[in-house]
């Protein structure tokens, strides 16, 4: 055998082995991350994790929370699931329109009269048309603070208008009056009535789009240490040893070839794609639409799954859907027949059999050593699967890369011959 082509077939291997034991991880990381999602939604860790950022960065001591009346602001009150469930995600137009209303309204005063017969009722004052107008005469009926301020520089940085000073006013007012024209409410002038509002809008919107760029930070931390915990509990539900694995992967081509296929249509699935933007659950399911889940659908896993997911799920439409994906998710894993599972005739519930059941594999022969090289297969699975699934992608397609890349030994063999 030539030197050079042996060398370019271990290559080769090491190579698939590689792509193999990380399209493995990347498609148990995509069901951690559907895991955490679901738990997520479950505890609704998203909805209210927004609801205390907004009512932090709505808080002004000196006068009110604006957070309450912004989530109860029609457009964002709107966005609710259930009257339980308050918006998940609220876009920054939408928040634009709602802030403004909000702190236009604290300028109203609320007056009410006695009719003829006794009662009291509500005199309507008309609907402010001028938005920035009533938003600057909002901003000035609150007390002195830091959020009163910032209010103002929204109008000033950014909008043309004048505000009359007090004689100025009275001597306008007057003329106003001989000309038996209406007279000003407010020295507030707006200037470019056109164009003030849209610059209003973009300046809070600009000013929540960075909040929000902070509380994505946040948010991902705080889904970090749901991912590890999620990483164990899949790692766990499917006995993946990682060094049995990898054992298996060495000797056994055809899963090995048939892994490298599913990673390869993984990454050109990406390159397919119009946008920046990666759904990795979308990715995964196209890289295995091929598979046959016939065979697979009734495992003990799936079963398990199946009965814990429709006892949790109950009523919750979005819930089920999640559990839908994550059913699909993972009958189309099983259809690889990966070695992994809880099965008798496999480590650990091998070890529990009668004594003179035991395999000639060394593996399902209970010692210390078998022990240690098990947990040390598990540890290696669950710090892999928190690497989360954009690493996993990432890294296979780096690999897929090399190996397209490089010269294949068959071909490496006829330029020899």
């Amino acid at each position: 055998m030539i030197p050079g082509l042996q060398l370019s077939s271990s290559f080769s291997m090491l190579l698939e082995i590689l792509i193999s034991l990380g399209f493995v991880y990347f498609l148990f990381s995509v069901l951690g991350s559907m895991v955490v999602e679901q738990w997520s939604h479950i505890i609704r860790l998203r909805s209210r994790f927004l609801m205390q950022w907004l009512d932090k960065l709505l808080d002004d001591p000196a006068n009110k929370n604006f957070a309450y009346l912004v989530y109860n602001h029609p457009l964002i009150d709107a966005l609710k699931t259930d009257k339980n469930n308050p918006a998940k995600y609220i876009a920054s137009s939408s928040f634009a329109q709602a802030f403004i209303d909000v702190i236009g309204q604290q300028a109203i005063q609320y007056q009410f009269e006695k009719d003829e017969d006794g009662n009291w009722k509500y005199l309507d004052q008309g609907h402010q048309a001028d938005k920035v107008k009533s938003f600057y005469e909002g901003a000035q009926a609150l007390k002195p603070s830091a959020f009163k301020d910032l209010l103002l520089s929204f109008l000033s940085q950014n909008c043309q208008y004048q505000v009359l000073g007090a004689d100025e006013f009275r001597v306008q007012n007057q003329l106003l009056a001989n000309n038996g024209e209406p007279q000003l409410l407010s020295p507030f002038k707006n200037l470019d009535n056109a164009n003030n509002l849209s610059r209003l809008q973009v300046s809070i919107q600009n000013w929540y789009q960075n909040y929000m760029d902070r509380l994505t930070g946040h948010y991902k931390g705080k889904t970090g240490s749901l991912t590890k915990w999620a990483s164990i509990a899949v790692v766990l539900a499917f006995n993946i040893d990682s060094l049995h694995l990898l054992t298996v992967l060495r000797t056994n081509k055809d899963l090995r070839e048939s892994l490298v296929v599913g990673a390869e249509k993984l990454v050109d699935e990406k390159e397919k794609a119009l946008t920046d933007s990666v759904n990795y659950y979308s990715l995964a399911i196209k890289a295995l639409a091929n598979k046959d889940t016939s065979l697979k659908s009734s495992s003990n896993e799936t079963a398990f799954l199946n009965k814990l997911n429709r006892f949790i799920a109950k009523e919750d439409t979005v819930l089920r859907q999640h559990i839908k994906n994550q059913e699909k998710m993972v009958a189309l894993i099983e259809a690889y027949s990966l070695p992994i599972g809880w099965h008798e005739a496999e480590v650990p519930l091998v070890w529990f059999k009668k004594k003179g059941t035991l395999s000639v594999d060394e593996r399902k022969t209970w010692d210390c050593l078998s022990l240690l090289k098990y947990l040390l297969g598990i540890s290696i699975s669950i710090v892999a699967l928190s690497f989360g699934a954009p690493f996993w992608f990432d890294v296979l397609n780096k690999f897929i890369n090399v190996r397209r890349a490089g010269i294949k030994p068959k071909e490496s063999a006829e330029t020899n011959a």
